[in-house]
């Protein structure tokens, strides 16, 4: 007789999601989100609760979005998700890294395109009771909004249960009407 089995993530979920303000309007364009420094390969035991990492290597850059054209981002809620990686971003469970954002605008006085690049934007938690960096956990969903405006990029973690998602079914190969 088949036996049930409860089986949990070793990994870590992350989306970004951008908004701006009132002063970005459809003015502002969004044409890079790249997450820095993030450990490829890594060590791990899995444990009945979690899984725990070690021995990590191997690190990359990785794009979450890129455009060159650039997407208007909304200015009023809901904050948009962009990513171009299918199946959603997820990574080994590690110290946070950080994030460049590039985006574009006209400036107000002209008809320049004016193209910036914010580099190493915190995705950093905090830290806990004892001191530490509190890290990416296996199994856990952080969602990052960044919020563009005329002055400032804010960036407001969040931090959620993993929940699966459901997926309508796609064939394994292709159709053929014989």
């Amino acid at each position: 007789e088949a036996v049930g089995v409860t089986l949990k993530h070793a990994c870590s979920w992350i989306t970004v999601k951008v908004i701006g303000n009132a002063t970005t309007g459809n003015n502002y364009k969004l044409q890079n989100l790249t997450i820095n420094d993030l450990f490829h390969e890594g060590k791990a035991v899995c444990g009945a609760t979690k899984a725990t990492w070690s021995e990590y290597y191997q690190k990359y850059s990785e794009i979450l979005y890129n455009n060159d054209a650039g997407e208007v981002f909304p200015e009023e809620a809901p904050a948009q998700v962009f990513e171009d990686v299918a199946n959603n971003f997820v990574v080994l469970p590690q110290t946070p890294t950080t994030l460049d954002v590039t985006y574009s605008y006209y400036a107000q006085a002209g008809a320049d395109l004016i193209t910036e690049t914010v580099k190493s934007l915190p995705l950093s938690l905090g830290k806990d009771t004892a001191g530490n960096d509190i890290i990416w956990e296996s199994g856990k969903h952080y969602i990052y909004t960044i919020t563009i405006t005329a002055t400032e990029i804010l960036v407001a973690p969040e931090v959620t249960r993993w929940e699966d998602q459901t997926v309508d079914a796609i064939p394994a190969l292709p159709q053929t009407n014989n």
